[in-house]
């Protein structure tokens, strides 16, 4: 159900429907994003970061000087791309940012879209999006996490055309966006995509030259001392509530934090949890990925689960996980439903939909946390969910491994061929 690029053939009702769907949600986005509190609250961090480097100055520390509402937490590379905005208004660079961020996400699944066979699954990959939660939350805050959902994309396609060095390029990107697509560098060093792995680790030196030539190093480097060796490694605790990686998580249940009531307060608790729940998605991961594909016509399958274990486990392990940031999981859906549909397999589809549900479940509770305080369970719901894709996925992967390789080593048996069928 997933094949080489080609486009599926809709009726013409369907595409009208799709198209009355997106045109009523980009009307929706656009109220939120412009009559809201919440409205360009990422993008606004971007836009003085960048302002900043456009007069030589450092992007980081703003919201403590007062110049900004909103921190900028990453490398200066994005910054620096939004420089053409600089001159603008904030109103202004919010509303261009909005139209580049809502057309680069219809892109992005077009370009998914294409490998899609399945008619059904073809429609439910361009309705999903519109009921997901962190679609919207992403546009109306002006996250970069689409442009991470497009680089991750970007590298599966990649892949699957056996164009290694492209996919390494766009990891490389995807690097000094925001910096957790560092474990797709282990994943394929294990897989021993060589490629992959060289055309990532020269592209990210050659970004990382270019922003200290274009900053210099003093700033450059202010992102490794003041950002990511805090919040790399603790997340933002007074935001525990709304952080749903693992490091999120077991803080609400073992820390102390405004609006969230712990089960109990203990800090060896909170070590020993987090420590324990993220070796064992690494370990669980490795295994996984070390099994060969089992026999069969489309050994690619297992490949696909793995790309969306790893895309899912560096979201889960990182310091951070706003909902907003959720827009990946799309693609991570995908796999798991694909395989339920053929042969029909409702369990799957249950469980995946209960995944959906309960992360798309939080736009109800996070009003109820804004002025009170919750158990910390129900304020885990994204996290329940997310977990419960991994899992979803991973036993996917289990039963798409075999006990030998289908055949030697090659790169027919690491990747699916341009012609086979997916």
């Amino acid at each position: 159900m997933l094949a080489d690029a080609k486009s599926t053939v809709a009726r013409p009702r369907t595409i009208f429907a799709l198209v009355i769907v997106w045109t009523a949600f980009a009307v929706v986005t656009a109220y939120f994003f412009f009559n809201t509190g919440g409205g360009a609250i990422d993008f606004e961090g971007y836009y003085h970061a960048s302002k900043a480097i456009a007069t030589q100055d450092s992007p980081y520390g703003l919201r403590e000087q007062g110049l900004s509402n909103h921190p900028y937490f990453y490398p200066p590379l994005l910054a620096i791309g939004l420089l053409p905005l600089a001159p603008l208004s904030l109103a202004q660079a919010a509303a261009i940012w909005l139209v580049l961020n809502f057309a680069l996400l219809l892109f992005t699944l077009w370009l998914v879209s294409r490998y899609i066979e399945d008619q059904k699954l073809w429609l439910l990959w361009w309705v999903a999006p519109v009921f997901f939660t962190p679609t919207l939350l992403a546009l109306v805050h002006g996250q970069a996490t689409v442009l991470m959902f497009a680089l991750v994309a970007g590298m599966w396609v990649a892949m699957r055309h056996e164009k290694r060095r492209l996919a390494g390029v766009l990891l490389a990107l995807a690097l000094w966006v925001k910096i957790y697509p560092i474990i797709f560098i282990a994943y394929f060093f294990w897989k021993r995509e060589w490629r992959v792995v060289a055309s990532a680790l020269v592209g990210a030196a050659l970004l990382g030259l270019f922003q200290i030539i274009w900053v210099g190093w003093t700033i450059f480097s202010a992102f490794f001392t003041d950002v990511l060796f805090g919040l790399g490694l603790e997340g933002e605790p007074s935001l525990s509530n709304l952080n749903s990686s693992v490091v999120g998580f077991t803080s609400r249940l073992f820390v102390a934090s405004p609006r969230v009531q712990p089960l109990i307060e203990s800090a060896a608790l909170y070590t020993i949890s987090r420590v324990a729940i993220s070796l064992l998605i690494v370990g669980i991961t490795v295994l996984l990925s070390s099994r060969p594909a089992a026999y069969g016509p489309t050994p690619s399958r297992k490949r696909d689960l793995e790309f969306g274990l790893i895309t899912l486990g560096s979201l889960l392990l990182a310091s951070t996980l706003w909902e907003s940031g959720m827009v990946s999981l799309l693609l991570v859906y995908l796999f798991p439903v694909r395989d339920a549909l053929r042969p029909l397999n409702r369990r799957v589809l249950l469980v995946c939909a209960l995944s959906f549900v309960l992360i798309d479940s939080y736009r109800l509770i996070w009003p109820l946390a804004r002025d009170r305080t919750l158990p910390a369970l129900l304020l885990s719901t994204p996290f329940f969910g997310a977990i419960l894709l991994w899992a979803v996925t991973a036993i996917q992967a289990w039963f798409a491994s075999g006990t030998k390789p289908v055949s030697t080593p090659s790169a027919s048996a690491v990747l699916p061929s341009t012609s086979e069928p997916v």
